[in-house]
Formats: C-alpha cells, structure tokens, sequence
C-alpha cells in the first residue's frame, strides 16, 4: 500500500470519529507516552493525530461506551527548538502544551523545559462527565540521553507529573518516594521501538511501529501494575489498561 492510502486513512478516521472527546496518551508535545523528551524538532512540521483508550474494568462505568477514550492532536513546530500542541479532552474544550529544547545541535545530550495542560477550568476525560479533575497546568524539565539506539529521559514536574496517592504496593512503591519524579527509556530496533516509562503517576509500556514514512502507529499498556480497578490518581476513574494511537508527521 502506498502512503497515500494511509494518508487518508487517517483523516478520514479522525473526521468519523466521536464528536465527544477524551484525555488518552500520546496526546501532547513529542514524549513517549505520557513522558515528555527533549529533542530537536523539525521546523515547520505540523503533526496530526487520534489517540483511542480503553478501560476494561466495569468499576463505575455502567455504558460500554464510556470505557473508550478519543482523544485529537494537533502539533506544530515553530522552529528546532520550540513546540506547540493543542489536544481536546472534549469536544467544547482544547489544552495546550509547549516545550523548548537545547542546546541546539546538541543530539547526545538534550534538556526540554515547558508546560502541559495549559487551560483554565476543570476538565472530565469521560463522556458522562464524571471524574472532573482540576485545572492540573504543570511545568516540567527533563533531560534525554541518546546512546546509539537508546534513549533515556528523566525529569520533574508538577501537576500531571505528581501523585496525590499511592496507588502501588511492594517493589512499585518505590517509585513513588519522589513525587513529581519521571522517567522512561526506548530503544530503537529496524522496525519498530519499545518505549517504557514511569510519568509520575503511572506505569506505561509501549511499542512504535512505522506503517509508512508519514505514519506511526503507537500500542501502549497503560495504568500498570496499580492494586484496584480505579485510578486513585485519576479522580478514581477506571484503570485505562490499552492506549492505540495513530500520528502523522510531514504530510503537508
């Protein structure tokens, strides 16, 4: 199949799908999942893309229509260094995200600052409009590494990047010792990426798979390893266990 066909795949999957919108992953500025990463952008570039959730338990979920999460984004690169997102929790509302990137030219060794969830009110990730969560504007730093085909990112954050309980137990608990702490590491195989992080709140493990040169197609397991079938850092919502993504990159 030529790219053309995924080209339109794409949009017409993103016109056909709900008019209500939801908070999935991968629905920011470049990261892995839900961890930023600092590097260089291509200028100009505009990145379209449709982020699916799916929440598998019934805990508090009566419609099986609730249990999915469409999430749209819309990215543009101003220049190598700063980048400007805007995704859409519901279909009444958008947040915007940015980060900045240096040293230029500086591939090995990169530091990102910026701001996720810029918006003004509180906001629901689900179509009943339940699990509102609060106005959660959360500025960040992260360093990335690249050591040939690894990558590593660490960083700290507020907001989106804190817990305000402890959802592991045992081993996993650790991670939570430094609240605002994140971190994740891919590594680049020929045809596809494994990416696995921690952003603060959650465990996420994930694949990129390229289908064409415009066209990646992302599979995460989300929400990872927490001891109930809601998410007590997430309003109590239930656990989003699947996370599918499809972004294009320089299609026009």
């Amino acid at each position: 199949m030529n790219h053309n066909y995924w080209t339109w795949l794409v949009i017409v999957g993103i016109i056909s799908a709900s008019t209500i919108l939801y908070s999935a992953g991968f629905s920011a500025t470049d990261g892995l999942i839900n961890v930023p990463i600092a590097h260089e952008y291509i200028p100009s570039e505009i990145q379209f893309g449709v982020s699916a959730a799916y929440a598998g338990s019934a805990a508090k979920t009566t419609d099986a229509n609730d249990r999915y999460d469409i999430d749209y984004k819309i990215a543009y690169a101003m220049n190598e260094q700063n980048q400007l997102a805007i995704t859409f929790p519901r279909s009444n509302q958008f947040i915007a995200h940015f980060q900045y990137t240096f040293p230029k030219n500086e591939i090995d060794n990169q530091w990102g600052i910026g701001v996720r969830n810029i918006t003004d009110s509180p906001f629901s990730t689900w179509g009943n409009g339940e699990f509102l969560q609060d106005n959660q504007m959360s500025p960040f730093v992260v360093n990335t590494r690249q050591i040939d085909r690894f990558q590593f990112s660490l960083g700290f954050g507020l907001g989106q990047f804190q817990h305000k309980q402890s959802a592991y137990k045992g081993l996993f608990k650790y991670i939570e010792t430094f609240n605002g702490l994140f971190f994740g590491g891919a590594y680049e195989f020929d045809n596809l990426t494994l990416f696995g992080e921690y952003d603060g709140r959650d465990i996420n493990l994930g694949v990129q798979i390229p289908i064409s040169k415009e066209i990646d197609l992302n599979i995460a397991l989300s929400e990872l390893f927490i001891d109930s079938k809601t998410n007590p850092n997430q309003a109590n919502a239930p656990t989003r266990q699947f996370t599918f993504s499809l972004i294009s990159k320089g299609l026009f």
